[in-house]
Protein backbone atom coordinates (compact mmCIF):
# COMPACT_ATOMS: atom_id res chain seq x y z
CA UNK A 1 0.00 0.00 0.00
CA UNK A 2 2.93 2.26 0.63
CA UNK A 3 3.06 2.86 -3.36
CA UNK A 4 -0.87 4.53 -3.39
CA UNK A 5 -0.68 6.12 0.11
CA UNK A 6 2.67 6.81 0.51
CA UNK A 7 3.01 5.03 3.70
CA UNK A 8 4.69 1.73 4.74
CA UNK A 9 1.38 -0.18 6.19
CA UNK A 10 3.14 -3.17 8.58
CA UNK A 11 1.01 -5.96 10.10
CA UNK A 12 1.98 -7.06 13.72
CA UNK A 13 1.53 -10.41 15.29
CA UNK A 14 1.85 -10.67 18.99
CA UNK A 15 2.64 -13.93 19.77
CA UNK A 16 4.20 -15.94 23.20
CA UNK A 17 4.35 -19.71 24.02
CA UNK A 18 3.64 -18.50 27.14
CA UNK A 19 -0.16 -18.24 27.42
CA UNK A 20 -1.79 -19.26 30.59
CA UNK A 21 -5.02 -20.91 29.56
CA UNK A 22 -3.48 -22.65 26.76
CA UNK A 23 0.69 -22.63 27.02
CA UNK A 24 2.10 -23.26 23.87
CA UNK A 25 -1.35 -22.70 21.77
CA UNK A 26 0.05 -20.85 18.71
CA UNK A 27 2.38 -23.59 17.66
CA UNK A 28 -0.39 -26.13 17.85
CA UNK A 29 -1.00 -28.02 14.75
CA UNK A 30 -4.24 -27.86 12.60
CA UNK A 31 -4.09 -29.13 9.36
CA UNK A 32 -0.42 -30.57 9.58
CA UNK A 33 0.52 -27.16 10.19
CA UNK A 34 1.36 -24.96 13.55
CA UNK A 35 -1.78 -21.73 13.69
CA UNK A 36 0.67 -19.17 13.62
CA UNK A 37 1.53 -20.46 9.83
CA UNK A 38 -1.59 -20.59 9.15
CA UNK A 39 -1.83 -16.73 10.65
CA UNK A 40 0.82 -15.21 8.44
CA UNK A 41 -0.43 -17.56 5.55
CA UNK A 42 -3.79 -15.78 5.98
CA UNK A 43 -2.57 -12.45 6.63
CA UNK A 44 -0.37 -12.27 3.18
CA UNK A 45 -2.88 -12.73 1.48
CA UNK A 46 -3.98 -9.11 2.73
CA UNK A 47 -4.78 -6.18 0.46
CA UNK A 48 -2.84 -3.28 1.24
CA UNK A 49 -0.38 -4.57 3.40
CA UNK A 50 3.84 -4.24 3.11
CA UNK A 51 5.16 -6.33 5.36
CA UNK A 52 4.43 -8.67 8.51
CA UNK A 53 6.34 -8.38 11.76
CA UNK A 54 6.23 -11.35 14.40
CA UNK A 55 6.71 -9.53 17.45
CA UNK A 56 7.63 -12.18 20.39
CA UNK A 57 9.60 -12.59 23.56
CA UNK A 58 13.29 -12.78 24.71
CA UNK A 59 12.50 -15.70 26.60
CA UNK A 60 14.09 -19.15 25.63
CA UNK A 61 10.43 -20.44 25.48
CA UNK A 62 10.06 -18.54 22.30
CA UNK A 63 12.97 -19.64 20.19
CA UNK A 64 10.39 -21.60 18.23
CA UNK A 65 7.95 -18.84 17.26
CA UNK A 66 11.15 -16.89 16.17
CA UNK A 67 12.59 -19.63 14.12
CA UNK A 68 9.01 -20.38 12.57
CA UNK A 69 8.93 -16.81 11.38
CA UNK A 70 12.45 -16.84 10.25
CA UNK A 71 11.59 -19.96 8.36
CA UNK A 72 8.43 -18.17 6.56
CA UNK A 73 10.11 -15.34 5.56
CA UNK A 74 8.87 -12.24 7.49
CA UNK A 75 10.12 -10.35 10.13
CA UNK A 76 10.49 -11.39 13.81
CA UNK A 77 11.71 -8.63 16.75
CA UNK A 78 12.00 -9.74 20.17
CA UNK A 79 11.02 -7.83 23.13
CA UNK A 80 9.69 -7.84 26.58
CA UNK A 81 7.00 -10.43 27.96
CA UNK A 82 5.16 -8.10 29.79
CA UNK A 83 5.77 -4.86 28.22
CA UNK A 84 3.77 -5.88 24.78
CA UNK A 85 3.12 -1.80 23.69
CA UNK A 86 6.76 -1.65 24.25
CA UNK A 87 8.08 -4.85 22.36
CA UNK A 88 5.08 -3.67 19.08
CA UNK A 89 6.94 -0.28 19.39
CA UNK A 90 9.98 -2.04 18.27
CA UNK A 91 8.59 -4.40 15.69
CA UNK A 92 7.44 -1.14 14.21
CA UNK A 93 10.40 0.70 14.08
CA UNK A 94 12.65 -2.38 12.92
CA UNK A 95 10.59 -2.33 10.55
CA UNK A 96 10.17 0.93 9.61
CA UNK A 97 6.30 1.21 9.70
CA UNK A 98 4.25 3.91 9.09
CA UNK A 99 1.13 2.09 10.09
CA UNK A 100 0.34 -0.57 12.28
CA UNK A 101 -2.13 -3.30 11.38
CA UNK A 102 -2.26 -4.91 14.96
CA UNK A 103 -3.10 -8.60 15.11
CA UNK A 104 -2.68 -10.94 18.12
CA UNK A 105 -1.21 -14.23 17.42
CA UNK A 106 -4.15 -16.25 18.65
CA UNK A 107 -6.27 -15.55 15.79
CA UNK A 108 -5.20 -18.07 13.00
CA UNK A 109 -9.04 -17.74 10.94
CA UNK A 110 -8.11 -13.92 10.37
CA UNK A 111 -9.60 -12.95 7.34
CA UNK A 112 -7.61 -11.11 5.18
CA UNK A 113 -10.72 -9.63 3.38
CA UNK A 114 -11.46 -7.74 6.99
CA UNK A 115 -8.18 -7.18 7.26
CA UNK A 116 -7.23 -4.76 3.78
CA UNK A 117 -11.16 -3.70 4.76
CA UNK A 118 -9.97 -2.27 7.92
CA UNK A 119 -6.85 -1.13 6.32
CA UNK A 120 -8.75 1.18 4.04
CA UNK A 121 -10.81 2.73 6.30
CA UNK A 122 -8.08 3.74 8.28
CA UNK A 123 -6.29 5.76 5.54
CA UNK A 124 -9.17 6.87 3.90
CA UNK A 125 -9.64 8.59 7.45
CA UNK A 126 -6.63 9.15 9.22
CA UNK A 127 -6.81 12.47 9.08
CA UNK A 128 -9.84 12.41 11.82
CA UNK A 129 -9.11 8.70 13.05
CA UNK A 130 -5.71 7.76 13.90
CA UNK A 131 -7.41 4.66 15.43
CA UNK A 132 -9.32 2.30 13.56
CA UNK A 133 -11.14 -0.65 14.79
CA UNK A 134 -13.40 -3.55 14.49
CA UNK A 135 -13.52 -4.54 17.76
CA UNK A 136 -16.04 -2.15 19.12
CA UNK A 137 -17.81 -3.09 22.58
CA UNK A 138 -20.53 -4.46 20.84
CA UNK A 139 -19.03 -6.94 18.69
CA UNK A 140 -18.88 -5.60 15.22
CA UNK A 141 -17.53 -9.26 14.27
CA UNK A 142 -16.80 -12.96 15.38
CA UNK A 143 -14.00 -13.09 17.86
CA UNK A 144 -10.62 -13.68 16.38
CA UNK A 145 -11.71 -11.50 13.40
CA UNK A 146 -10.45 -8.66 15.36
CA UNK A 147 -8.23 -5.95 13.67
CA UNK A 148 -7.03 -2.56 14.94
CA UNK A 149 -4.92 -0.42 12.18
CA UNK A 150 -3.13 3.08 13.50
CA UNK A 151 -0.60 5.25 12.95
CA UNK A 152 3.02 4.29 14.48
CA UNK A 153 3.75 7.53 15.30
CA UNK A 154 0.81 7.77 17.62
CA UNK A 155 1.52 4.61 19.06
CA UNK A 156 5.13 6.00 20.01
CA UNK A 157 3.22 8.91 21.52
CA UNK A 158 1.76 6.16 23.54
CA UNK A 159 4.98 4.77 24.77
CA UNK A 160 6.75 7.85 25.69
CA UNK A 161 3.80 8.54 27.87
CA UNK A 162 2.27 5.92 29.45
CA UNK A 163 3.68 3.67 32.26
CA UNK A 164 0.21 1.94 33.50
CA UNK A 165 0.35 -1.76 33.10
CA UNK A 166 -2.76 -2.32 31.28
CA UNK A 167 -1.91 0.19 28.70
CA UNK A 168 1.76 -1.39 28.36
CA UNK A 169 -0.12 -5.19 28.40
CA UNK A 170 -2.69 -4.34 25.97
CA UNK A 171 -0.73 -2.21 22.70
CA UNK A 172 -3.67 -0.15 22.05
CA UNK A 173 -6.10 0.33 24.82
CA UNK A 174 -4.55 4.08 25.52
CA UNK A 175 -6.76 4.55 21.91
CA UNK A 176 -9.97 4.34 23.36
CA UNK A 177 -9.74 3.84 26.99
CA UNK A 178 -12.42 5.76 28.84
CA UNK A 179 -10.04 8.00 30.42
CA UNK A 180 -8.55 9.65 26.94
CA UNK A 181 -11.77 11.38 26.03
CA UNK A 182 -11.62 12.39 22.08
CA UNK A 183 -8.18 12.52 21.96
CA UNK A 184 -7.34 9.69 19.59
CA UNK A 185 -11.21 9.92 18.41
CA UNK A 186 -11.18 6.60 17.84
CA UNK A 187 -13.47 4.87 15.01
CA UNK A 188 -15.10 1.62 15.29
CA UNK A 189 -16.21 -0.18 11.74
CA UNK A 190 -18.66 -2.89 10.97
CA UNK A 191 -17.52 -4.84 7.85
CA UNK A 192 -20.16 -5.97 5.60
CA UNK A 193 -19.88 -9.42 5.54
CA UNK A 194 -20.58 -9.86 9.54
CA UNK A 195 -23.56 -8.09 9.43
CA UNK A 196 -25.71 -11.29 10.78
CA UNK A 197 -23.07 -12.04 12.77
CA UNK A 198 -23.72 -9.95 16.03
Amino acid sequence: MAAVSGLKCVATVEARMTSSRLPGKVLLPAAGRPLLQILVERLRRAPGLDGLVIATTVNASDDPVSALGEKLGVGVFRGSENDVLGRVCGALRASGADVCVEITGDCPLIDPEIVGEALTEFLRTRDDHPYVSNSDPHRAVPAGLDVQVFLASALFQLDAATGDSDDREHVSYGFYRPESGDRWRPRFIRHAACAGAE
